[in-house]
């Protein structure tokens, strides 16, 4: 299921019973990027054997998965000189400028979408959470990032 702001949409995915066992398959679906191509998902995940799941999860009747996001590793940016380091993000509907502030808690523009950081660690500290960090530090709206 796809979870958006307003709305969620259940995504269906169905493959062929003689690929199902090919990890290679995972090249012929692609996700949109950022800026609006189509990327293989082989290009962005990991597989490998292993031992699967005594049970599996079920909504609606329908065997589901959750795929979370988490930026690569090393992704961050900097602000007033300071650098950040994202450590875990969501992506968000709502369009805006990239670099952009687009709101109070962090949300960043990046174009069509943008980037809400959910956990950061400033140089030279422990990680902690955008509500942490927001305690003691104002990010207003309206503001962008170095560039």
């Amino acid at each position: 299921t796809l979870y958006l702001s307003a709305n969620d949409y259940p995504v269906i995915l169905e493959v062929a019973p003689e690929l199902q066992n090919d990890p290679n398959v995972l090249s012929l679906v692609s996700v949109k990027s950022a800026n609006g191509s189509a990327i293989p998902l082989d290009q962005v995940t990991l597989t490998r054997r292993e031992a699967g799941p005594l049970s599996i999860n079920h909504q609606a009747q329908q065997p589901s998965v959750t795929i979370a996001f988490n930026p690569a590793p090393g992704a961050f940016f900097a602000y007033k000189g300071e650098r950040f380091r994202v450590l875990a993000a969501s992506i968000e509907t709502q369009a805006g400028e990239p670099g952009d502030f687009l709101d109070d808690a962090l949300l960043i523009g990046c174009g069509a979408e943008s980037l809400r950081p959910l956990r950061i660690q400033r140089a030279g500290k422990a990680a902690m959470t955008v509500e942490e960090l927001l305690r003691g530090f104002a990010v207003p709206c309206g503001e962008e990032v170095d560039r």
